[in-house]
């Protein structure tokens, strides 16, 4: 099994390291979505929906269909704006870390002989050797 190597250490087998990424990219994303979500879900004042509608824009979906048109009106409204900031927050994160990440692989080039690529490399970019 290959393993991918830093200098004299060797780090995480590869496949091991695909599955990691994988799953902390939907983990830390999500869990982001969520508290941002709960954070923005402000139910309207004199609406008495259980505070579940706080969670998830399911939840406030399904529990609005209890209440009178007008109210359960309201309750989608405010849980759609705070679904839509929740996503527009992780995906703002994640263009800033993609930003991060880009900054920080450039200037690991930059020092490192042959940074320039003429086509004829036959290294695979991600650093496993299969």
């Amino acid at each position: 099994m290959a393993t991918i190597t830093i200098g004299p250490i060797r780090v995480i087998p590869c496949a091991a390291s695909y599955e990691l990424g994988g799953t902390l990219g939907i983990a830390l994303p999500g869990s982001l979505m969520s508290l941002l979500y709960t954070r923005a879900m402000l139910v309207p004042p004199g609406i008495a929906v259980a505070p579940e509608a706080r969670d998830s824009i399911d939840e406030a979906l399904a529990l609005s269909e209890g209440l009178v048109p007008f109210q359960a009106e309201q309750v989608i409204g405010v849980a759609r704006v705070a679904f839509d900031q929740a996503f527009t927050g992780v995906v703002g994160t994640a263009a800033l870390m993609l930003i991060a990440v880009a900054f920080v692989v450039r200037r690991m080039l930059a020092g490192q002989e042959g940074a320039k690529d003429n086509g004829s490399s036959k290294r695979r970019v991600d650093g496993c050797r299969g």
